[in-house]
């Protein structure tokens, strides 16, 4: 197997993850080989692997798949002023040659160039795997570019706190031991990285940084840029309220089957719910909030382990609810309430260290 055969084989499933099928910039649908590298990037994520080869050239990414799926045992490339021609076993395929000139260079990157990285350090598996269930509480909209990633912060301590809310839910997780107390980071993470660093990293790995970018060096040589979010994400210990009033202890397996089912008759855009429950009482009433001009009611009976407090008459959009007490696990849950108009705080023995906050829907029945 030649040395191109053997790396271009190594990086095309990587950066299939990478590079955009269809992008606004057509360029970026290529891997470049260039100053002995081999570089696919979408311009949030840059992927470098290092390759002998002298010449420059760009490679479409679907030729190189369809080269590839031939299984050839041969690869080399041969680069004139208008073709590239790839010759693989007693094949050839030849593209046009588009020059690299145009296509993102690394070494322009803002402070990419190695002396002006810092040490961020090692991020273990534990770390990537709290970082991955944090992916289902990251807004979608991408008018709020400050919620598209879990808030990563390093305390004085040693411990990370990482946070994520679209705005309607939130998960904040506390008191993770990085234990690298030099170590001081407040970003927010994106989920490209994470999903990345979820696929390719078993123990863990070296993680750099500069003003612009995160680099983390894999332990095949593999070298991954991840441009840093520049937003500033909102102030999630003032939204999380406290003095509670009201606890209600509930165990998932017997309370979700319900609420699975509820999602027949509750308003195909709202998903609202209401839960309605008397002071201290544990049996109390599930029932659909229907729209306007919606004439049909659904309720059940709904029964909690435990309750103490004041009666609640509150409304929650049902897949919210779903998944809060799916990431919170199979054990008992405390949800903790104050009034009908205020979060409900969700935790859980099973999950330590996690807090989960869901806004309830304004009620008018």
């Amino acid at each position: 197997m030649t040395d191109m055969l053997k790396a271009l084989s190594a990086f095309q499933p990587i950066v299939k993850k990478v590079i955009p099928k269809q992008s606004a910039i057509p360029i970026l649908e290529h891997i470049c080989v260039r100053k002995g590298k081999l570089i696919a990037t979408d311009l949030s994520l840059t992927v470098v692997q290092t390759v002998e080869e002298k010449q420059e050239y760009l490679l479409p990414l679907n030729a190189v798949n369809k080269v590839l799926g031939t299984k050839p045992e041969s690869l080399t490339v041969k680069v004139e002023k208008e073709r590239v021609t790839l010759k693989f076993d007693k094949q050839n395929l030849s593209i046009p040659n588009k020059g690299v000139d145009n296509f993102p260079n690394i070494d322009n990157f803002p402070n990419i160039p190695s002396g002006r990285f810092r040490k961020a350090g090692k991020w273990n598996r534990h770390l990537i795997d709290l970082l991955k269930e944090q992916l289902p509480f990251i807004s979608k909209d991408e008018l709020k570019p400050s919620l598209l990633g879990v808030n990563m912060i390093t305390l004085g301590n040693g411990e990370v706190e990482l946070c994520a809310t679209d705005g309607n839910s939130l998960r904040l997780i506390e008191g993770f031991q990085f234990g690298q107390e030099d170590i001081s980071i407040m970003e927010i993470i994106s989920p490209n990285i994470i999903s990345f660093l979820d696929k390719y990293i078993s123990k863990s790995i070296a993680v750099s940084r500069s003003n612009s970018h995160f680099r983390f060096t894999l332990e095949n040589g593999l070298v991954v840029y991840w441009r840093i979010i520049n937003k500033q994400f909102p102030d999630y210990r003032s939204v999380i309220p406290s003095n509670q009033n009201g606890k209600v202890v509930i165990y998932p397996l017997e309370i979700i089957p319900l609420l699975k089912s509820a999602r027949a008759f509750v308003d195909s855009e709202t998903k609202a719910i209401g839960i309605s429950l008397k002071k201290d009482a544990t049996e109390g009433q599930i029932c659909s909030i229907p729209a306007d001009g919606d004439n049909q009611h659904w309720d059940s009976p709904i029964s909690f382990t435990e309750h103490l407090g004041p009666g609640i008459h509150i409304g929650f959009n049902l897949d919210y609810l779903i998944k809060i007490l799916k990431a919170l696990g199979d054990s008992e849950i405390i949800w903790e309430y104050k009034t009908e108009v205020t979060a409900g705080i969700f935790r859980s023995s099973e999950k330590p260290g996690v807090t989960e906050l869901l806004m309830p829907i304004r009620r008018y029945d």
